[in-house]
C-alpha cells in the first residue's frame, strides 16, 4: 500500500529565494544533483540528512527542493512525518520510483520502531538507485533521536550529512524581505527592520509573526508599517 499526499508548493518556499548564508554549500550540492551538473556515482552522496534548528529553513529547503524537481520534469513526493506518524508507515512504500523524496521531521520517529523500519527500508532502496535524491531533515542531531532501530541511525550516518547554519541579522532581514515579496505584501522598507529590532531574532518566530500580519494586512487591507506593527503585534 502507498499512501501518497498531495502536495501544493507555496511561491514562498524556492531554491530562488532561499537565503542560503553560510549554507552556500549545501545550496550548491542540491543543485549539482537535481540539474545534473555534476555525477555523483555514491548513493551516499545522493542521500542527505539535514540537521538545524526550529527556524533553520529545513522545510523552505525541502519544499523548494520538490518544486525545483517539479520544475525540471522530475518526479517528487514531500512528506512530513509529524503529520503522518500515526498513519501506517506503508505508506513509503513505492516511493522508490520518485526522483526526489524529501522527508521532513525525522525526529518524530524518534522510539516509533515501525516508522524507523519504514525510513531504514527506503534508505537502503535509494543506495540501489541511480540518480536519485533522497533528502531528510531533522531538528535534532541524528545522535540524539532514540533508536527502536540501531541500524538506522548507522545508515543515516552513512549518507552526506550537513548542519543548516543560523542566519546572521542581514541575512535575517533578506530572508523576510524575500518573503513579503513572494506573498504579496505591502510593506515600509523600515518595517522589517523594527521587526527585527523590537520582536525575537528567532526565524521560526519571525516568519509566525509575519504570518500574522500577513493576515491582518489582508483583512484591513492596509500595508506593513512600523505603527501597523505596533498595534497588530501589541508593541
Amino acid at each position: 500500500m502507498q499512501l501518497v499526499l498531495p502536495v501544493s508548493f507555496r511561491k514562498q518556499d524556492s531554491l530562488h529565494n532561499f537565503v542560503e548564508g553560510k549554507n552556500s554549500q549545501l545550496i550548491c550540492h542540491l543543485q549539482n544533483v537535481l540539474n545534473n551538473k555534476v555525477d555523483y556515482p555514491q548513493a551516499s552522496q545522493r542521500i542527505c540528512v539535514l540537521t538545524g534548528g526550529p527556524g533553520a529553513g529545513k522545510s523552505h529547503l525541502l519544499l523548494a527542493t520538490c518544486e525545483q524537481a517539479a520544475l525540471s520534469g522530475l518526479t517528487q513526493q514531500y512528506i512530513d512525518l509529524v503529520h503522518t506518524i500515526n498513519m501506517p508507515p506503508e505508506m513509503l512504500l513505492g516511493l522508490i520510483s520518485k526522483d526526489v523524496v524529501c522527508i521532513d521531521n525525522l525526529q518524530a520517529v524518534s522510539g516509533v520502531a515501525n516508522w524507523q523500519t519504514a525510513v531504514f527500508d527506503i534508505i537502503n532502496q535509494f543506495t540501489e538507485a541511480q540518480g536519485a535524491l533522497l533528502l531528510i531533515a531533522t531538528s535534532e542531531p541524528i545522535d540524539q533521536i532514540e533508536y527502536a532501530l540501531v541500524d538506522l541511525r548507522t545508515r543515516l550516518s552513512w549518507g552526506t550529512n550537513f548542519t543548516l547554519q543560523q542566519l546572521n541579522d542581514d541575512d535575517k532581514y533578506r530572508a523576510l524581505e524575500n518573503h513579503l515579496k513572494a506573498i504579496g505584501i505591502a510593506y515600509t522598507q523600515d518595517a522589517i527592520g523594527f521587526l527585527l529590532s523590537r520582536t525575537s531574532r528567532d526565524m521560526h518566530d519571525l516568519m509566525l509573526l509575519v504570518n500574522t500580519l500577513d493576515k491582518a494586512s489582508f483583512e484591513s487591507k492596509r500595508k506593513i508599517t512600523i505603527p501597523f506593527i505596533k498595534t497588530t503585534l501589541n508593541l
